[in-house]
């Protein structure tokens, strides 16, 4: 279990999503250092070179998340979101707040909390759209998110961790975001 008082999270999508095979790829960047919270204006800037961006991270550690396409389907982008928030809170040590790039329903932060269990009552979470524009730690999750799924075309060696493993009993109160449950809604 990672220790820190800040989670950044962000996604990147592989190619072809959500086709068979595809995946998103999670990233939560944990931190204790305050100026990674300071909101200010960071440039988006891709880089076409294939060295990994470890050295942004400087020691701070960080969560994977491999979330499969057929996810997509059964919870659906918002559920697939909640379900990267309930993974990376539920293996960091004293969270206080955490800030994921995109914008998050009441609803779906009260089921994380609802998942999560009293014990992470008093976890912070702000999704924000643009995120990892604003925030130094959301932008480290999602140039580490970026680079492993775009540009490592190779098995990647994970220097610091290794991902998370995905836990769909604890998953049912988000299936209402799926497709699945589209389907039932609009046919009754």
């Amino acid at each position: 279990m990672l220790e820190g008082k800040f989670l950044g999270i962000d996604e990147s999508e592989s190619p072809n999503f959500p086709q068979a095979g595809s995946y998103v790829l999670v990233v939560g960047v944990v931190s204790s250092y305050e100026p990674d919270l300071f909101k200010n204006q960071i440039k988006k800037k891709r880089k076409a070179t294939r060295d990994p961006p470890w050295h942004e991270l400087r020691g701070r550690e960080y969560h994977l998340l491999r979330i499969p396409a057929d996810y997509h389907y059964t919870y659906g982008h918002r559920g697939i979101i909640a379900i990267s928030l309930v993974e990376c809170i539920a293996n960091t040590k004293g969270p206080e707040r955490v800030i994921v790039d995109g914008n998050l329903w009441p609803q779906q932060v009260a089921q994380v909390h609802t998942v999560l269990g009293p014990e992470y009552e008093g976890v912070s979470i702000v999704g924000e759209d643009r995120a990892d524009r604003r925030y130094p730690l959301v932008n480290r999750a999602d140039n580490l998110a970026h680079f492993l799924v775009h540009l490592a075309h190779i098995p990647v060696q994970f220097p610091n961790n290794q991902p998370l493993g995905l836990h769909p009993e604890k998953y049912t109160a988000f299936e209402a975001y799926g497709k699945k449950a589209s389907a039932n809604n609009s046919s009754a």
